[in-house]
């Protein structure tokens, strides 16, 4: 069930209250300006449009994770992946 795809980017920006794009740059990472940056969620980019129900709860816990540090951008600087939803199914 948590690798089922269940929404687009665009639609999970909208409920998790994100700016536009913010959930594709943390699910499948970005590049920027000839600088990749690699996804917080997923373990390698994988380019779907689709996010699957453990990676939109991971989403959700980064983005109130996020929220609760004072908006800082803070997942970047971690540099490990969150893999909190399916470390629970180890």
């Amino acid at each position: 069930m948590l690798d089922r795809p269940v929404y687009s980017y665009p639609e999970t920006d909208r409920l998790l209250r994100l700016t536009p794009g913010t959930a594709r740059r943390w699910i499948d990472g970005y590049e920027r300006a000839g600088r990749e940056y690699p996804p917080v969620v997923r373990q390698e980019r994988s380019g779907s449009p689709w996010v699957t129900w453990g990676e939109f709860v991971e989403a959700r816990l980064l983005s109130e994770f996020r929220r609760a540090a004072g908006g800082h951008r803070t997942a970047p600087a971690w540099g490990y992946k969150l893999r909190w939803v399916h470390a629970a199914n180890l």
